[in-house]
C-alpha cells in the first residue's frame, strides 16, 4: 500500500508507452529516478461532474492499474479533476460513502464500493477488483462510469468513461 501511495504522489516521468487508450508509465525514485517498475493509466478528458454549486462541470478522470507489493492481482486508483485542476477527491470527509458503477455496451450495470486516500479513490475488495479486470480484458466498447460521494457535505457525482482496447497489451506490458 506505501508503494502505491508513494507512486501516485510522486512525480510522473515523461517515459511513457502507449497502448490503445492505455499507457505504460514508470515510477520514480525519491530522486525523480525512472524505477524499473511501472503501471498503467487511462485519462478521459470529458467527464463531468456536479454538487451544490455547479452541474455538468469539466472533469478530467485518470484511472491507475497497478500491482501493489505482494499482491499478484491488479489495483486500481480513481483520480478526479475538477475543471482540469489537482485532484480534487481522495481524503477522508467524514462519513462519506464513495461508490462507483459501471454500465456496459450491453446495459449492466455494477456498483462497487471505493475508499479514499491521498487525492485518489481506491477499489481494494479483491471480489470487486477480479470483477472489474474481468470487463476491462473482455469488453470491446466503452465503459460508462459514475462515481458517486455521499456524505455530510452533500452529494457529488463524477461521470466519465473508460475505453477497454488495449489495456490487456498494456498490462501484459507490466513487470509483475
Amino acid at each position: 500500500m506505501k508503494k502505491l501511495l508513494f507512486v501516485l504522489m510522486a512525480m510522473l516521468v515523461a517515459s511513457t508507452i502507449s497502448v490503445g487508450q492505455w499507457a505504460q508509465k514508470f515510477y520514480v525514485d525519491e530522486f525523480g529516478d525512472e524505477t524499473s517498475e511501472s503501471y498503467v493509466v487511462h485519462m478521459d478528458k470529458s467527464g463531468t461532474f456536479s454538487n451544490s454549486a455547479t452541474s455538468d462541470s469539466e472533469l478530467s478522470a485518470q484511472i491507475v492499474a497497478s500491482y501493489m507489493e505482494s499482491d499478484t492481482l491488479l489495483t486500481f486508483s480513481f483520480d478526479l479533476y475538477e475543471y482540469g485542476k489537482a485532484p480534487a477527491v481522495g481524503r477522508v470527509i467524514g462519513d462519506a460513502t464513495y461508490k462507483l458503477s459501471i454500465k456496459l455496451s450491453d446495459n449492466t450495470v455494477k456498483s462497487f464500493f471505493l475508499y479514499p486516500g491521498d487525492n485518489s479513490l481506491y477499489l481494494f475488495d479483491e471480489f470487486y477488483r477480479k470483477i472489474l479486470l474481468h470487463y476491462l480484458i473482455n469488453e470491446v466498447d466503452v465503459i460508462k462510469c459514475v462515481i458517486f460521494i455521499d456524505g455530510e457535505y452533500g452529494k457529488q457525482t463524477y461521470k466519465f468513461t473508460i475505453d477497454p482496447k488495449g489495456f490487456s497489451d498494456a498490462v501484459y506490458k507490466l513487470n509483475k
